[in-house]
């Protein structure tokens, strides 16, 4: 069974290199860093309403992570940093550690739930776990300015939390 515990100054480290070992490339360590870092030290800037970045453990071992933000003026909430350590994939981890993080969601009162990716895999296990494709936006924006540029070839999907 998977227990998410909020990512802080005394796992950051460990949070880090999990989360390193699942989004390897340059610009994701670079924003991973930032982001977390950020979190722990409660400096996630003016235009955020929420987030919450969790370490998922299965008897005390990291397998992944997943986090939860949502910007002010924005009724949604979306999934951030969602994944699972390779030796782990493929046992169900992914599902579980999702719907906990549905379940968090669902307490922030938010209508949806969104998500974007560019991995096929990931695709898949977001569609099984009843999330829907949306239409594509080019620019993440809070209070009506951009932010930051979803990467090209990225695929939506939204998840509706409220019944």
């Amino acid at each position: 069974m998977i227990k998410l515990v909020k990512i802080n100054k005394n796992n950051l480290q460990t949070a880090l290199r999990t989360a390193y070992s699942i989004f390897p490339g340059k610009n994701d360590r670079k924003y991973l860093t930032m982001w977390y870092k950020k979190y722990v030290n409660n400096k996630c800037g003016s235009n955020v309403r929420v987030v919450k970045y969790f370490l998922a453990y299965i008897s005390k071992k990291p397998v992944g992570v997943t986090g939860l933000y949502q910007f002010k003026g924005v009724k949604d909430i979306w999934l951030g940093w969602f994944g699972v350590v390779k030796e782990a994939r493929r046992q169900g981890m992914g599902s579980e550690m999702l719907q906990k993080t549905i379940n968090i969601a669902r307490k922030t009162k938010a209508p949806n739930l969104r998500i974007y990716t560019i991995s096929k895999k990931a695709m898949a296990l977001y569609e099984k776990n009843g999330f829907k494709k949306t239409k594509s936006e080019t620019w993440c924006v809070a209070n009506g300015k951009k932010i930051f540029p979803y990467p090209a070839k990225s695929t939506f999907y939204i998840k509706k939390l409220k019944a």
